[in-house]
Parts: C-alpha cells; structure tokens; sequence
C-alpha cells in the first residue's frame, strides 16, 4: 500500500509504503511526526521465523542523527513473553543510549 500522507490521532506522516504479509512486513514513511517520535526517513522492518519475531526500526531526528532500536520477541516453554534487545542507539533529550555491542555479555532480555 501506498499513500502520499497519513494523519491519524495525533500522528501526521507523508508518503507512506506499506508491505506487509504472514511472514514479514515493511513500512517506510519520508516523514513522521507524533508525540513520540518525529523525524525523516523512518523504517520499519519484522520477519516472523522459527515462532520469533525480529523487529528492526530506524529513523533520523530532526537534528539529523540516526536512532535505531533491534529486537526480537518469542514465547517460552513457561509461555512468557520474551523480549531480547540486539542493536539500539537512541538520543532522546540530547543523551545517547545504546547497547554496548563490543562486550560479550549476553543481551538486555525482558521476561513477562
């Protein structure tokens, strides 16, 4: 799907590419401004493999710096929901947070 723009709620975004199917999906938006998040060039890819779900999302503020946040979600045998952070850089009110990728420790995990 395709759309020159989309205003929903408090969220305004131009020309909008959508692809999404039972395995994996894309979204791309030029632009995208909401109380979250605003910025250019926003991604967003997922893969559905192995009853996993990798998420990968990136876009540049409107200071030009690339923000990106990787994940993956799965259910476990106890059937928690289990969250995994591989890959983040975010600035979010001019502090830089990220996932030290040089150490070989094992990844933020989230149980619930």
């Amino acid at each position: 799907m395709e759309s020159s723009f989309v205003n929903y709620k408090d969220i305004y975004a131009t020309n909008l590419n959508l692809d999404i199917n039972n395995k994996s999906g894309f979204i791309h938006f030029d632009e995208i401004k909401s109380k979250l998040v605003s910025g250019k060039d926003f991604k967003l890819l997922t893969e559905f493999k192995n009853d996993s779900l990798k998420v990968n999302s990136s876009y540049k503020s409107s200071k030009d710096e690339l923000n990106k946040i990787s994940f993956s979600h799965t259910i476990d045998k106890k059937n928690n929901s289990v969250v995994s952070f591989y890959d983040m850089e975010l600035i979010i009110n001019n502090q830089k947070w990220f996932i030290d990728k040089n150490e070989n420790k094992e990844l933020p995990l989230f149980v619930f």
